[in-house]
């Protein structure tokens, strides 16, 4: 069994969260879908890709190997402040990029909702390890649960795979001993938040 955690929590890791969700969006929701144009909606997944995937593995493959972290699943919380801090300037930046191409002002919104989550964590850091992947998940099925109403858009299946995810990584994190219970549901309701 531990395997199979293991392999749902790097599944549901919280960097591809944001990738998630913007795809989800920009793709599903007809008024986005209308508006941007399939080279700009590939630039913009390239950006998440580079921005919120790639770069922090390198990064954290780099505090590893010179010791600033003692493991890539980060089990003390102070070992998380400089990924944490490293995701708040690359999320910025993605943030920058993609508004400068001037999409619809409520997609920036998403970005700025998802700074102030890595923010709220990185000073919630400093008290509890909150459990970034529930925070991430919980980002998600908020974001969902958010843009749900917005006509043309069924979220039904998203935010039940969503839901079913969040149970499933949840029950990962625990059954590994990664977080408290308390730790999840924290991390979970910031991220919603």
């Amino acid at each position: 069994m531990k395997g199979f955690f293991s392999f749902v929590s790097y599944l549901f890791h919280p960097l591809f969260m944001p990738l998630v969700g913007a795809m989800i969006i920009l793709t599903q929701i007809d008024i986005y879908r209308l508006l941007i144009p399939s080279p700009l909606l590939l630039f913009i997944a390239l950006v998440l890709v580079v921005l919120t995937i790639f770069l922090p593995v390198f990064a954290l493959l780099g505090m590893r190997m010179a010791g600033i972290i003692s493991s890539l699943q980060l089990p003390d919380r102070n070992e998380r402040r400089y990924p944490l801090l490293i995701t708040v300037i690359l999320f910025t930046a993605s943030w920058w990029i993609i508004k400068s191409v001037n999409l619809v002002q409520s997609v920036n919104y998403i970005f700025i909702a998802g700074l102030f989550t890595i923010m709220l964590l990185m000073i919630l850091n400093h008290f509890i390890k909150l459990s970034i992947h529930m925070a991430a998940l919980g980002g998600l099925t908020g974001l969902l649960t958010a843009y749900a109403t917005l006509p043309g858009f069924d979220a039904t299946y998203f935010l039940t795979g969503v839901l079913l995810a969040s149970g499933l990584v949840a029950s990962s994190r625990l059954y590994l001993h990664a977080h408290s219970v308390k730790e999840v549901i924290i991390g979970y309701t910031v991220g919603f938040l």
